[in-house]
Protein backbone atom coordinates (compact mmCIF):
# COMPACT_ATOMS: atom_id res chain seq x y z
CA UNK A 1 0.00 0.00 0.00
CA UNK A 2 1.28 3.68 -0.86
CA UNK A 3 1.78 5.64 2.25
CA UNK A 4 0.43 8.90 2.36
CA UNK A 5 3.38 11.29 1.63
CA UNK A 6 4.36 8.74 -1.36
CA UNK A 7 1.42 10.07 -3.04
CA UNK A 8 1.80 13.44 -2.04
CA UNK A 9 5.80 13.79 -2.76
CA UNK A 10 6.79 11.17 -5.17
CA UNK A 11 10.23 12.67 -5.17
CA UNK A 12 10.61 12.95 -1.22
CA UNK A 13 13.86 11.64 0.02
CA UNK A 14 13.57 11.14 3.94
CA UNK A 15 11.35 8.15 4.21
CA UNK A 16 13.54 6.90 6.29
CA UNK A 17 12.77 9.70 8.64
CA UNK A 18 9.49 9.84 8.00
CA UNK A 19 8.53 6.54 8.43
CA UNK A 20 10.68 6.36 11.71
CA UNK A 21 8.71 9.35 13.17
CA UNK A 22 5.41 8.00 12.16
CA UNK A 23 5.99 4.37 13.27
CA UNK A 24 6.80 5.67 16.82
CA UNK A 25 3.79 8.45 16.45
CA UNK A 26 1.05 6.28 15.38
CA UNK A 27 -0.27 4.59 18.86
CA UNK A 28 -0.78 7.53 20.46
CA UNK A 29 -3.45 8.80 17.45
CA UNK A 30 -1.14 10.44 15.30
CA UNK A 31 -1.44 10.17 11.40
CA UNK A 32 0.13 10.88 8.01
CA UNK A 33 -1.26 14.52 7.15
CA UNK A 34 0.82 15.01 3.96
CA UNK A 35 -0.77 17.13 1.31
CA UNK A 36 0.83 18.16 -2.03
CA UNK A 37 0.28 22.14 -1.94
CA UNK A 38 2.45 21.78 1.58
CA UNK A 39 6.66 22.34 1.11
CA UNK A 40 7.01 19.10 2.91
CA UNK A 41 5.14 15.84 4.03
CA UNK A 42 3.12 15.86 7.62
CA UNK A 43 2.44 13.90 10.84
CA UNK A 44 -0.58 15.09 12.92
CA UNK A 45 -2.64 14.61 15.96
CA UNK A 46 -5.48 16.42 16.91
CA UNK A 47 -7.15 16.53 19.41
CA UNK A 48 -10.28 14.35 19.45
CA UNK A 49 -12.18 17.22 20.46
CA UNK A 50 -10.38 20.47 18.75
CA UNK A 51 -10.17 21.85 22.44
CA UNK A 52 -6.38 21.67 22.95
CA UNK A 53 -4.82 21.96 19.52
CA UNK A 54 -2.76 19.45 17.61
CA UNK A 55 0.66 18.86 17.51
CA UNK A 56 2.23 18.68 13.08
CA UNK A 57 5.82 17.66 12.39
CA UNK A 58 6.90 18.40 9.38
CA UNK A 59 9.55 16.09 7.61
CA UNK A 60 12.24 18.22 5.31
CA UNK A 61 13.64 16.77 2.44
CA UNK A 62 17.11 15.48 2.75
CA UNK A 63 18.57 16.78 -0.40
CA UNK A 64 19.02 20.93 0.86
CA UNK A 65 18.62 21.62 -2.87
CA UNK A 66 14.81 20.20 -2.92
CA UNK A 67 13.83 22.18 -0.06
CA UNK A 68 12.43 25.35 0.01
CA UNK A 69 14.85 26.80 2.15
CA UNK A 70 18.30 25.00 1.16
CA UNK A 71 20.05 26.69 4.01
CA UNK A 72 17.64 25.30 6.28
CA UNK A 73 19.44 22.68 8.77
CA UNK A 74 16.74 20.92 10.56
CA UNK A 75 15.04 18.01 9.25
CA UNK A 76 12.34 17.77 11.43
CA UNK A 77 9.61 20.52 12.33
CA UNK A 78 7.38 20.63 15.72
CA UNK A 79 4.64 22.78 15.32
CA UNK A 80 2.61 23.08 19.22
CA UNK A 81 -0.36 24.74 17.50
CA UNK A 82 -2.87 25.86 21.43
CA UNK A 83 -6.30 26.94 20.56
CA UNK A 84 -5.42 29.18 23.64
CA UNK A 85 -2.91 30.43 22.09
CA UNK A 86 -3.18 31.90 18.72
CA UNK A 87 0.72 31.64 17.99
CA UNK A 88 1.50 28.24 19.25
CA UNK A 89 5.55 27.27 18.37
CA UNK A 90 7.60 25.44 17.09
CA UNK A 91 10.74 23.73 17.61
CA UNK A 92 13.66 22.14 14.70
CA UNK A 93 15.35 18.99 15.01
CA UNK A 94 18.07 17.39 13.16
CA UNK A 95 17.37 13.92 15.66
CA UNK A 96 14.99 12.00 15.78
CA UNK A 97 15.11 10.63 19.31
CA UNK A 98 15.19 14.52 20.31
CA UNK A 99 11.86 14.93 17.89
CA UNK A 100 10.20 11.97 19.96
CA UNK A 101 11.17 13.39 23.08
CA UNK A 102 9.90 16.99 22.27
CA UNK A 103 6.80 15.40 20.95
CA UNK A 104 6.00 13.24 23.54
CA UNK A 105 6.10 15.54 26.42
CA UNK A 106 3.52 18.32 24.44
CA UNK A 107 1.23 14.96 23.84
CA UNK A 108 1.03 14.26 26.97
CA UNK A 109 0.39 17.81 28.01
CA UNK A 110 -2.57 17.89 25.58
CA UNK A 111 -3.72 14.37 27.09
CA UNK A 112 -3.73 15.60 30.75
CA UNK A 113 -5.42 18.87 30.47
Amino acid sequence: MTKQYMTAFPDFDNGDTFDALLAALEPMGFVDDSWHYDDQPCIMYQDPDNEYGNIKVWVDYFDRNLRECPETIADIFVVVDDSYDTDGFNKDFTSVADALKFIRMHYMELENV
